[in-house]
């Protein structure tokens, strides 16, 4: 089954996303993917309670050596581990452009795999059991990427993704903006799961 999966989602990736609209983000700019209705039916049907793939266009004006990406597991506001994380780049800047794909899922404990497409390369990272991942399943749960888009800029660290956990009644991801001015809002959760990124 994982490695259906994992065809499936090379097939998004490599294929599908290439007839995504190319013009869809501006420059100096991560987004999640524009997907047309068959891309989004294959993303549909391998998206389950488990299971969730994110989907992201990133294109820079500015150029860099290298973009990172990356997985933060944080307890009661403290950083535990960091799981999963790839970096792509070369030893002279460039301009990136391209597309990433993440792949989360719960069996029963979190992993994450992290594929890189852009201009140079294209590397795929894949999270082993990590202690910290297994969450205890009363605990409720608000996830979810960012909407809109998010400039890029160099050594800025954008937050693509989270996912929080409590045992309380109020739960609501965590964006960029609310990072940025309230860090202590991590505090406010058992565990959180951030997946960010950035450009050097």
């Amino acid at each position: 089954m994982k490695k259906m999966i994992g065809i499936l989602l090379a097939l998004c990736v490599a294929a599908g996303l290439t007839a995504c609209n190319r013009d869809g983000i501006s420059e100096n700019e991560i987004a999640s993917a524009k997907l047309t209705a068959e891309q989004q039916e294959i993303v549909d049907l391998l998206t389950n309670d488990k299971q969730e793939i994110l989907l992201f266009d990133y294109r820079t004006k500015e150029t860099y050596n290298r973009m990172e990406v990356w997985v933060e597991i944080y307890q009661d506001g403290i950083l535990l581990d960091r799981p999963a994380g790839i970096s792509t780049g070369n030893d002279e800047a460039y301009q990136h452009k391209g597309k990433l794909a993440i792949d989360i899922s719960q069996n029963p404990d979190f992993q994450w795999a992290i594929t890189i497409d852009n201009t140079v390369t294209r590397s795929t990272h894949r999270s082993t059991d990590t202690p910290g991942a297994a969450i205890d399943p009363a605990l409720a749960r608000a996830y979810g990427p960012m909407t809109g888009g998010a400039v890029i800029e160099s050594g800025k660290e954008i937050v693509l993704y989270s996912s929080v956990f409590t045992s309380g009644n109020a739960t609501r991801t965590i964006d960029n903006l609310t990072l940025e001015h309230s860090p202590e809002i991590l505090k406010e959760y058992e565990y959180a799961h951030l997946i960010k990124c950035k450009f050097e």
